[in-house]
């Protein structure tokens, strides 16, 4: 399909929104449908909601395997695991005006498994590429540390008795199902002209796929926990905050750069290797210290917004 660059920019905005809102819908319903099957509300945040809000990237990352465009992967994935940290909790600290504060961030964040697995990872990168085997043990990572969450918070016993008890005065909606089914199907359809339109704006801009993958697909595929960030820094929640980053960039590191390995060796772009891997280590780094001191002061997010914009500048001029 032959059409103007102006025409592939408008299609990439489009798809990338339906695929972002589609998205959201498949992950409001299905929270819908875990809770009214008498679900914990922590199992269901720790799995729908937790996935759901980085399916925009999973997804785009099959598509791009099936398209064999594999290098939008690791763009895709390390340049959202640095939007996530330097842009979202920038901007949440500064809609805090004040700090973003909790005595317990220390406690509630599972700072050493976050440490461990993007270390893991750039480990396994350092070669320039992710393989089948490297990839299954990614995905074993993230499994074991969904199993940690479920059995480390046992006072969720006493919530699901509740929601248990609560059943009753739910009901399943037959609206639900089909929004669901629905939302899925655009899922697919956003991502599918999202990739297409990457590779088409790449190809007539005379740049690298991987480029567009790390700035404007990530910061648009990092909408859902912006939005987040947003709503609960307002209400002072800083553990929502930190928490909704930490999640997403464990899933990032694991599923969304691993399920892609199991059919094709993932590459790192030189742009990724050199500039993306080095800014994702330094942004967890700040991420893991801000968090042991336990806020993130005004001026702490204006330095983060700032290590983004170097961060966009770094990657682009490559």
């Amino acid at each position: 399909m032959d059409l103007p660059l102006i025409a592939w920019i408008g299609i990439f905005i489009i798809s990338l929104t339906v695929l972002i809102k589609s998205a959201d819908y498949f992950t409001t319903y299905s929270e819908k449908i875990g809770l009214i099957l008498g679900i914990s509300p922590f199992i269901v945040g720790a799995t729908i909601v937790s996935i759901g809000t980085s399916l925009p990237e999973l997804i785009t990352s099959l598509i791009s395997v099936a398209k064999d465009e594999p290098e939008i992967v690791s763009g895709n994935a390390i340049g959202s695991n640095i939007t996530n940290i330097f842009l979202v909790i920038g901007v949440g600290a500064f809609v805090a005006k004040n700090t973003l504060y909790n005595k317990n961030l220390d406690k509630n964040l599972d700072i050493p498994m976050l440490a461990c697995i993007t270390a893991l990872l750039l480990l396994m990168l350092r070669d320039g590429n992710l393989c089948t085997i490297e990839a299954i043990i990614m995905i074993t990572a993230y499994l074991a540390y969904t199993a940690y969450l479920i059995h480390d918070h046992k006072a969720e016993k006493e919530i699901a008795k509740a929601v248990k008890q609560d059943v009753g005065k739910r009901k399943m909606r037959w609206y639900i199902p089909i929004i669901i089914i629905i939302s899925g199907f655009f899922i697919y359809v956003g991502a599918e002209w999202t990739v297409t339109s990457i590779i088409q704006v790449s190809t007539k801009l005379n740049i690298g796929t991987a480029i567009i993958a790390g700035t404007v697909v990530a910061l648009g595929t990092s909408l859902p926990e912006l939005v987040v960030a947003i709503q609960a820094a307002r209400r002072q929640q800083a553990g929502m905050v930190l928490g909704n980053v930490f999640g997403s960039n464990i899933f990032n590191s694991t599923i969304v750069l691993g399920v892609p390995a199991l059919f094709t060796n993932i590459p790192v772009p030189d742009p990724v290797f050199s500039v993306g891997l080095l800014f994702m280590a330094v942004a967890t780094g700040v991420l893991l210290y801000s968090s042991l001191s336990k806020h993130i002061s005004l001026f702490e997010g204006g330095l983060y917004i700032l290590f983004y914009i170097y961060f966009i500048i770094e990657f682009i001029t490559f």
